[in-house]
């Protein structure tokens, strides 16, 4: 094993400070002064962020928690999965689903349109984060990669339902004036009266 300071040599200068107990280790990084604390080789804080990074159009309050389930990951897929879920909730009330539940939220989506699969994914995230809270329901201790693929469906759903329409819109206002406002004519609903 390598002692801590040697692991922080960059051609041969240090870019950290440490500080060893034995088998623990503080270090501090020279140019953002922030700590990290190590138990032998092995990094404990900052923990250690596993699963895909949050998809860059995700809201800010649910790439807040999708950060937590990611820094929790590998201490507790279950409790990540959990997390997960909340991801989903908040996405829901940001796209202002209809209904007092997450399932009804969800049918409300599908009402309007909302694809199969991506259904399918909200629906997957919201019970596999629901029944991963619940003893005897689903251990996902045992099966961690349940949990790393509940991020995936995450960033899933984020892509097909924001990134997507940004993405679509963005090219749409290019086209001429003319052009859009004959297609917003050609598509305008009759009026009833």
């Amino acid at each position: 094993m390598l002692p801590v300071d040697t692991l922080f040599r960059a051609g041969g200068s240090t870019v950290h400070n440490s500080t060893n107990f034995g088998n623990f280790n503080v270090s501090q990084c020279i140019s953002c002064q922030k700590y990290s604390v190590w138990v032998v080789d092995r990094l404990v804080y900052p923990p250690a962020r596993t699963g895909p990074p949050p998809n860059n159009d995700l809201p800010d309050e649910v790439k807040t928690t999708y950060e937590e389930a990611r820094a929790i990951l590998s201490l507790s897929p279950r409790a990540a999965a959990a997390m997960l879920r909340v991801c989903i909730e908040m996405l829901v009330g940001h796209l202002k689903a209809d209904g007092d539940t997450l399932d009804k939220q969800i049918g409300d989506l599908v009402k309007r349109g909302l694809q199969k699969s991506v259904q399918q994914a909200l629906d997957a995230v919201r019970v596999i984060g629901n029944e991963a809270v619940h003893p005897g329901q689903m251990d996902l201790n045992d099966k961690p990669d349940t949990a790393e693929a509940l991020f995936k469906l995450v960033n899933l759903i984020a892509d097909r339902m924001i990134s997507e329409e940004k993405e679509v819109a963005e090219i749409y206002k290019i086209l001429p004036d003319g052009k859009r406002e004959a297609i917003e004519r050609r598509d305008k609903k009759p009026d009833p009266t």
